[in-house]
């Protein structure tokens, strides 16, 4: 009996025991989640705090205008410039080549319809009037095709196989770079303010190939960096308040051991990537911080989707912005606590792809992709960018296809008064894509009539394309066609009449007669021969 009592109290006690262990971890518990609570409360506020405090680190939003062997009418631009300025364009980066209005030993270089001085200077004044800068570019070095490829400079090709690249050991092509920029600078100094000069100096190819440069005993790198030096000096003897800008690629890569960069070069540098989906090279971005004062980054609105685009691939202009945005939204260095600012962003829109290059992605055409990119670009500076990289759900996914609908989706309608905007995100939905990624309705902007044409033209395009390739499969298989080639054969050949008159009617407003020929004609060339072929094998099978 006694050894039952006790086996009584022993179990007792070890109830106890049990019931107070429990009770412990449960108040260790409720105490564990009211640290939570409290956590996630701090960083909560914390968050706030950075969402209200958080501010932009692009000081410029600069839109590119390429005009080589492209005659934009002025007067389209002029009209252009206010809904750049509306959607928070600060600068306009101007790539001449032959459409300066070039005199003494460069009057060759000037295209038939180049600028003249007169006309200039009123857009220049119009710009400055609205409160866009103008930065000039220049190119110094390489893509100095529109130069190269006159008898008279011929001789100062690197390589006298290609017309690109500039021999830079040559004094002729010293004077020749001095003499370019003399004439750009002063002009814009006559009329407004030069804060910033673009001297290109991107893919330069063939460096130090030919007997002047050999005979210097230097490194690609050195030569390169001592002709950079050398127009950097030009530029700043004739404008000295003038800052110097000046295309990365051709640094990238330049390993780390490699990189003794003499400091003293005033320039800054603009990173560009045109590509929808990139990480940037953090390695890169280190060796530009420690060596050049500023870093500004370029993406692409359209010009940069093939060498024969006809509209630029808004998926893919979209995808670039944002991928950047991404990739710079409080960037920081190793080592250092400050999030780096990157001076500007640079919105680059090519004409063509080099200067004797077949034109692509006509801006006129091409000002939805503008326009979209624009306002997400102030979308990140004025902080509804922030906001949504803090607290929503598809950035933790990657959907870029979230961010448009929610927040650029209806501010797009609205600039281009649209009944309905729609951009195809093709990993995201299983939407039909259309040729631009681009589905407008019933829309209101000056460009619109002639972005439907083009429109029709690569849908008329791609069945010529299909129907071409099915003839092919019949003469090939002995198979009877049910149509009837010749309606088919007379129907598309109307209209290929009836889209080379509305595109060179609608183009008038834009260019000169002379680039909408060449323009025209090279599409509907291409879509007669197909034509021809296709009725010619419908006929024979």
């Amino acid at each position: 009996m006694q050894v039952i009592r006790l086996n009584k109290k022993i179990f007792s006690r070890l109830l106890i025991t049990r019931w107070t262990r429990r009770k412990y971890i449960l108040i260790f518990f409720v105490i564990f989640l009211c640290f939570l609570s409290s956590f996630y409360t701090i960083i909560l506020v914390r968050s706030s705090t950075i969402l209200s405090t958080h501010k932009s680190n692009l000081s410029y939003v600069v839109v590119h205008l390429d005009f080589k062997r492209t005659p934009l009418k002025l007067d389209y631009l002029k009209r252009l410039l206010y809904e750049l300025k509306n959607h928070g364009a600060t600068a306009l980066l101007l790539e001449y080549e032959d459409m300066f209005p070039y005199e003494g030993e460069l009057i060759s270089l000037r295209s038939k319809h180049y600028y003249t001085k007169k006309e200039l200077k009123q857009f220049l004044e119009h710009s400055n009037a609205l409160g866009l800068e103008i930065i000039p570019l220049i190119q110094t070095f390489g893509h100095l095709e529109f130069v190269l490829k006159h008898n008279k400079f011929r001789h100062l090709r690197e390589n006298f196989a290609y017309i690109d690249s500039l021999c830079p050991s040559k004094k002729e092509s010293r004077r020749l770079i001095k003499n370019l920029l003399f004439q750009v600078i002063e002009f814009h100094k006559s009329i407004t303010p030069l804060k910033h000069f673009h001297v290109g100096c991107d893919e330069v190819y063939n460096m130090n190939s030919c007997k002047n440069c050999v005979e210097r005993n230097l490194t690609k790198l050195e030569i390169y960096l001592d002709h950079i030096q050398t127009v950097t000096n030009m530029v700043k003897d004739f404008s000295p308040g003038t800052t110097v800008l000046i295309w990365d690629d051709m640094l990238r890569t330049v390993s780390l051991t490699n990189w003794n960069i003499n400091t003293n070069i005033p320039v800054e540098l603009v990173y560009w990537n045109y590509e929808k989906s990139f990480q940037v090279s953090h390695v890169n971005l280190m060796k530009y911080h420690k060596t050049f004062p500023n870093i500004w980054i370029a993406t692409a609105y359209k010009g940069a989707d093939g060498i024969e685009s006809v509209l630029p691939n808004v998926e893919k202009r979209f995808l670039n912005h944002f991928t950047w945005l991404q990739e710079i939204y409080d960037y920081t260095f190793g080592g250092e606590k400050e999030v780096f600012n990157f001076k500007g962003i640079i919105l680059t829109g090519w004409s063509r792809y080099f200067h004797l290059a077949p034109s692509c992605d006509l801006l006129p055409a091409s000002i939805p992709s503008l326009i979209l990119n624009l306002l997400l670009v102030k979308d990140f500076i004025t902080g509804d960018f922030t906001s949504a990289v803090k607290t929503k759900w598809f950035f933790k996914l990657n959907d870029p296809s979230g961010y448009f609908h929610e927040y650029l989706n209806h501010k797009l309608e609205k600039s281009l008064q649209c009944e309905s905007v729609e951009v195809s995100f093709s990993n995201f939905n299983n939407k039909l894509v259309d040729f631009d990624n681009l589905l407008l309705s019933n829309c209101n902007f000056e460009e619109w009539k002639f972005y439907e044409h083009l429109k029709q033209y690569l849908e008329l395009n791609s069945n010529v394309v299909t129907s071409h390739k099915v003839s092919k499969y019949i003469q090939r298989n002995k198979v009877i066609n049910g149509e009837n080639e010749s309606s088919w054969c007379k129907d598309v050949s109307n209209q290929v009449i009836e889209i080379n008159a509305s595109l060179t009617n609608t183009m008038n407003k834009y260019y000169e007669t002379d680039f909408i020929v060449e323009y025209v004609s090279d599409k509907i060339s291409y879509l007669t021969k197909t034509i021809v072929k296709s009725c010619g094998i419908l006929y024979n099978t």
